[in-house]
């Protein structure tokens, strides 16, 4: 009795899980072509098509900063970077620059890559604390990825785009784009310094949770030294936190949630690395010197033998004689030198 009403509810879903399969269908065949009109490729059709629905929410957040960078670069920029130019004291401007020192992305690539090399190490040698050693290696090794893989992206853009610095803007009152040019003065959008901080704190707030308040702030506030200080517009640092957040989110899939637990890296070692590092071992063994057992016992026993012999012939030493100290020689008066007499 309790069945029969359930069962429209079950043809309902799947009738409606099928309709939203074939729509999806439909407009990946539209957009890339005749690729997905063939049969023989329905499995694949199937796992592009649900790679497209897990980036469909990155697309449409890419698509809104994109727009709302738009808005921002025709209204707000140029009034915004001017008044911050006009009223900003040289005080302030120490205080910023101090701060925005922490957006440079060398020293977070040091520390990860020694962060990953320790807890490497020590996975190896210490058996009770494998699994974290592991985990923090994973860890460490997915902030770095993030910061360069977000980092190569950005300097792709900056080199497309090529969008003039706040100082074209006071210097030559010249405000736009200059695409593709390596010029320092041309590399304004996105922001390197935003997209640094960034790259780093939302790994951070991902694998930590309860530090989300203090990861934010520092790096809201990382960001915003680039815009206080006139180096950048504000669109350009809200672009490069998109893209490290968006990097971030892409590469947890493969560091977080499908890597291997008993890997450091979190991929499963590849074949041919195996078998490369296991030719390149039993080279050095063929290459070491081997002694065989017979010889390596001669040898002990003739270094044992020398050994009795100089213990035999060593003497033991004498007792220390205490030297006196010789009494000191009492000085002679000296002679009264005798008057001299003229003749």
């Amino acid at each position: 009795m309790t069945d029969k009403p359930n069962a429209p509810k079950e043809t309902n879903a799947a009738s409606n899980l099928a309709s939203v399969r074939s729509i999806c269908r439909n407009i990946l065949a539209k957009v890339y072509g005749p690729w997905f009109s063939r049969k023989e490729k329905s499995s694949a059709d199937c796992a592009f098509a649900t790679n497209f629905l897990y980036l469909k929410p990155l697309l449409i957040w890419g698509i809104g900063v994109a727009f709302f960078c738009l808005i921002l670069g025709f209204f707000v920029d140029p009034w915004l970077t001017s008044w911050i130019k006009a009223h900003m004291s040289e005080a302030h401007s120490s205080v910023w620059r101090t701060i925005t020192n922490f957006g440079r992305a060398e020293k977070y690539i040091v520390m990860c890559l020694i962060a990953f090399a320790v807890l490497a190490l020590l996975s190896t040698r210490s058996e009770g604390a494998a699994d974290r050693c592991r985990a923090g290696a994973r860890n460490s090794l997915y902030i770095l990825a993030t910061l360069a893989v977000s980092g190569i992206a950005i300097n792709v853009m900056k080199f497309i785009l090529g969008r003039q610095r706040p100082r074209a803007l006071f210097e030559n009152d010249f405000y736009g784009m200059i695409p593709f040019n390596l010029d320092h003065a041309m590399s304004s959008f996105p922001s390197g310094h935003s997209q640094t901080i960034w790259a780093v704190v939302t790994p951070l707030i991902i694998l930590f949770p309860r530090f989300s308040p203090i990861c934010i702030f520092f790096g809201l506030l990382i960001a915003f030294s680039r815009v206080a200080l006139t180096v950048h517009f504000l669109s350009d640092i809200i672009a490069g936190a998109f893209v490290a957040i968006a990097t971030a989110v892409l590469l947890k899939r493969y560091y977080l949630d499908q890597a291997r637990q008993d890997t450091v890296t979190g991929f499963e070692t590849p074949p041919w690395l195996i078998d490369r590092t296991q030719a390149w071992a039993a080279g050095l063994r063929a290459h070491r010197p081997i002694i065989e057992e017979p010889v390596l016992g001669e040898m002990l026993s003739k270094k044992k033998s020398k050994e009795i012999k100089t213990n035999s012939i060593r003497r033991k030493p004498s007792p220390a004689i205490e030297s006196k100290p010789k009494p000191k020689k009492k000085a002679k008066p000296k002679a009264a030198s005798k008057p001299k007499t003229k003749e």
